[in-house]
């Protein structure tokens, strides 16, 4: 797998401004920056989640969606090219854009991040000052829930493996940890 600063470089390295980068991480496809971008502008409307990452100088934005369920978000006049088992491309069709121009795109996409707000760090992340400040009541969101339970009801079980299930079980459990 790619990590964090090598997703990022393929994401400010980008020449083609129709391409949708993937990578597997676990059970899940995520994207990252641009990417996630046009996933939410061509394809659904995504969760966005934005999160200063250790390393990172700015913080980053990226949706996620089951591996499984990839058919069904990427419609079939889109191209999907295989970079690698964890490294997907998706090319959507220029008519599907927003703008043609790559740096229309990036401008686009700037304004785009400046306003989604940075989430808050999961329970690993804080210190025992930011939980005692923090209300039990206000890390309860009935939206992320509907998420979790909406990803559990769409898992193919039947179709994975012993270990692809438990990778999935053990998301599951870190997301509804960082909810309650």
């Amino acid at each position: 797998m790619s990590s964090i600063k090598e997703i990022i470089e393929i994401e400010q390295n980008r020449h083609e401004p129709n391409e949708i980068h993937l990578f597997a991480e676990g059970t899940f496809w995520r994207a990252y920056e641009q990417s996630a971008w046009l996933c939410v502008r061509c394809v659904n409307e995504f969760k966005v989640t934005k999160r200063q990452i250790k390393g990172m100088e700015m913080p980053v934005c990226f949706i996620g969606f089951p591996q499984s369920s990839l058919g069904k978000w990427i419609k079939t006049d889109f191209a999907i090219q295989n970079i690698d088992d964890k490294h997907l491309v998706v090319k959507i069709p220029q008519d599907n854009l927003p703008a043609t121009e790559l740096t229309s795109l990036l401008e686009m996409f700037d304004l785009w991040k400046e306003n989604i707000e940075i989430s808050q760090p999961n329970k690993s992340q804080k210190t025992n000052t930011d939980i005692a400040l923090q209300p039990k009541l206000e890390k309860f969101s009935c939206d992320r829930i509907t998420d979790v339970i909406r990803d559990i009801m769409a898992y193919p079980l039947e179709q994975k493996s012993p270990i692809e299930s438990i990778l999935f079980l053990a998301d599951v459990k870190k997301r509804l940890s960082a909810i309650f």
